[in-house]
């Protein structure tokens, strides 16, 4: 079964974390669907492949021919793994300096909405407004526009305050048209994976229709004139690529992939990921068109380079001085 593999990976993920099966609140207890769990744990820890039936014959010693009872296992397992996903202490090398912000954030934003729904209103109020600090600067949306939700709704009627309310609504409706263009480029970008993956398999043509075209160059003269945030670069850098493949021109998806690298280096945090993956698809191009200068330069400053924080400051300097 493919999902026991990423029980695996999740499994990994929290060993290099030090968190491992023991110390899991409640699977110590002594009873029989406990000891099986661990027994679960450790089956798929120490087993690159493992099937269904193989676990079946090391946890039960036969073969069922209803699944009920490993199937359970597999529910009760999994609610515990999910679980204690939250004890993960992001202040590890395995968190970049905007994954742990958004797990710090995501867990804050979750406290709010629990203690606004148990009454707790006032420490709620400064918790979000903390935690919007946060999700303001690192660019998470979709945890702003929640955080404003709340503050708006406290603001127009318990704590009333005209000048807190005006605040967050301009905020809210701000964050809101950036959703809208962060869901457009996802969505784009989705399809045109689709569309592209979908004609290799049946062998036919790719074409683009006038709503794709139309929504696209809306898109584009969005990008151009206002700040996209990093979800817009990292998902409109896959599109401007496949497009201007499809497209055959280099030149645009030059343009495009500098401009989005501009943009990430002069944001307030460091992004390894969005830096990694626009350096790859322009690589891609590059070999693509024979673009030697591209290609020596990106194998220059990341192929020869695996340590992304290293390449990170690299490519930050270099666009700096290009672009400032």
């Amino acid at each position: 079964m493919k999902i026991l593999k990423d029980y695996k990976l999740i499994i990994n993920l929290l060993e290099k974390s030090k968190i491992n099966n023991e110390k899991l609140s409640g699977w110590d207890n002594e009873t029989n669907e406990n000891s099986k769990i661990i027994q679960l744990y450790n089956l798929i820890k120490h087993n690159e492949e493992i099937s269904y039936e193989e676990l079946e014959l090391s946890l039960y010693r036969k073969s069922l021919k209803v699944n009920h009872a490993l199937n359970k296992l597999i529910f009760r397992f999994e609610e515990k793994l999910f679980n204690k996903l939250f004890l993960i202490d992001s202040n590890t090398p395995l968190f970049s300096e905007r994954s742990k912000a958004y797990l710090t954030a995501s867990k804050r934003t979750f406290v709010t909405k629990f203690l606004i729904d148990r009454g707790i209103t006032l420490l709620a109020l400064n918790l979000a407004e903390k935690t919007l600090h946060i999700t303001t600067k690192y660019e998470f949306t979709d945890l702003s526009l929640l955080l404003t939700q709340v503050l708006i709704r406290q603001y127009s009627t318990t704590y009333l305050s005209p000048k807190k309310y005006i605040k967050y609504n301009e905020l809210f409706e701000e964050l809101n048209i950036i959703l809208n263009h962060e869901l457009l480029v996802e969505n784009l970008s989705n399809k045109i994976r689709f569309m592209t993956n979908f004609v290799k398999r049946d062998k036919i043509g790719f074409t683009f229709n006038k709503d794709f075209q139309d929504k696209f160059e809306n898109l584009l003269t969005y990008l151009k004139n206002n700040n996209p945030t990093l979800e817009m670069i990292v998902n409109g850098s896959t599109l401007i690529q496949n497009v201007y493949r499809i497209k055959k021109d280099y030149q645009s998806f030059k343009f495009w992939s500098d401009y989005f690298m501009q943009k990430i280096v002069s944001k307030n945090f460091i992004s390894p990921g969005a830096i990694e993956t626009i350096s790859i698809l322009r690589l891609q191009m590059s070999q693509i068109y024979k673009d030697i200068n591209t290609i020596k330069e990106i194998e220059l400053n990341y192929l020869d380079k695996r340590d992304c924080k290293i390449f990170c400051v690299t490519v930050k300097v270099k666009f700096l001085k290009n672009f400032v």
